[in-house]
């Protein structure tokens, strides 16, 4: 099976107090901040978002503060050939949102909306076309260190998938699963993103799970202003 994935991204991301904090207020204790008492606008850490590509963030949005993120359209491409049987899909996303909110100050909550997407489903010379809103997925991200200081940092992401879906979008199954995202500062101004992630998904024939696992690199580096060049590599496995 060979697959290909292509994201045409607008990385929109709102949020509340968007200054950032210097380097000399990293020392600062921000334990006792909660949603009740929010992080006051001088100690924001840098906004970072989940994304583009494979791999995550491992940051939280300080607490008591919101953050939208959107991509405008992302494009999936899967084909598949299977005893001189040839099936493929094309699905485009549109607006699909991560709405988060900050707990604690290692500990954010989000919503993710597949807002509308459209799906084509090809075996030989069939053609299925689908559309509609997606699935909804809720997760909860909490940072283990690096969040505010350092040149490394590391999240656990669990998350729930619930099938909100229209017109057999998705598979109309709860799945869940586990993100492990990590960020390194490496030389020459280049910075490692590695994202591992293990997800519960529906057997296609039956009413069981089957575990699979995925691991994304990404490097990037500051070309000049906030303008930066990434690569990204996935690997997929199934056990």
């Amino acid at each position: 099976m060979a697959r290909t994935l292509c994201c045409l991204l607008a990385p929109t991301v709102l949020g509340a107090g968007a200054e950032e904090a210097g380097n000399d207020e990293a020392a600062v204790d921000k334990s006792g901040f909660h949603l009740f008492n929010r992080t006051p606008t001088q100690y924001l850490r840098v906004f970072t978002r989940d994304g583009p590509g494979k791999t995550e963030s491992p940051y939280t949005v300080d607490a008591g503060h919101f953050q939208i993120e959107m991509d405008l359209v992302s494009y999936t491409f899967d084909k598949d050939s299977t005893d001189g049987v040839t099936q493929r899909l094309d699905a485009w996303a549109i607006a699909r949102m991560n709405l988060k909110i900050g707990l604690l100050n290692q500990l954010d909550a989000q919503l993710v909306l597949e807002t509308y997407n459209l799906v084509y489903y090809r075996t030989g010379n069939n053609r299925v076309t689908q559309r509609g809103y997606g699935d909804t997925t809720v997760r909860l991200k909490y940072n283990f260190w690096g969040n505010d200081s350092g040149w490394s940092a590391l999240a656990v992401t669990p998350y729930l998938k619930f099938p909100t879906s229209e017109e057999n979008i998705g598979n109309h199954s709860i799945e869940g699963g586990l993100i492990l995202p990590l960020d390194v500062e490496l030389p020459w101004d280049l910075d490692l993103g590695l994202t591992t992630r293990f997800d519960a998904v529906r057997d296609e024939n039956g009413p069981g799970y089957h575990t699979e696992f995925g691991n994304g690199i990404a490097l990037a580096r500051s070309l000049f202003g906030k303008l930066a060049g990434l690569r990204g590599i996935l690997q997929r496995g199934e056990c």
